[in-house]
């Protein structure tokens, strides 16, 4: 999981890589007033953005203890909000359902208080340049 790190907005919004738990990384956001979206409720757009975040970490992390790295394009994002995320720390975990020579399928999702009660999840498809294609 060494590879994983986040990109230059997600530092600047606060997220953080929570420790190692021997799965796919989770994404931590505490919520503050760079994330408050309408009446004490997370923004929408983190949201989906710590999803397709939390998305690309484990597919990377993936990558990284197989084949090693790959450029990822993100090619689309969708969201289903399922209920209001308040003023707490929201978490996000990806996972890879599905993965060939040349795309990817991921699914990510978003919690506060239990990863059973969700507050929004993403489904999302990347675009894998292999190795050999990187100069």
């Amino acid at each position: 999981m060494s590879a994983v790190t986040l990109p230059p907005y997600a530092i600047a919004l606060g997220m953080r890589i929570e420790p190692d738990n021997g799965g796919a990384p989770v994404i931590g956001q505490d919520f503050t007033t760079d994330v408050n979206g309408n009446r004490g409720a997370f923004h929408g757009g983190v949201l989906a953005g710590m999803l397709e975040i939390a998305a690309l970490a484990a597919l990377t992390a993936e990558l990284e203890s197989s084949e090693g790295p790959y450029r990822l394009k993100p090619a689309n994002i969708t969201v289903e909000y399922l209920r209001t995320a308040g003023v707490l720390t929201t978490y996000a975990r990806g996972e890879v359902v599905r993965r060939g020579r040349r795309l990817a399928q991921l699914r990510a999702s978003a919690w506060q208080e239990s990863p059973d009660r969700p507050v929004a999840v993403g489904f999302i498809n990347v675009y894998l340049a292999p190795p050999a294609a990187q100069e």
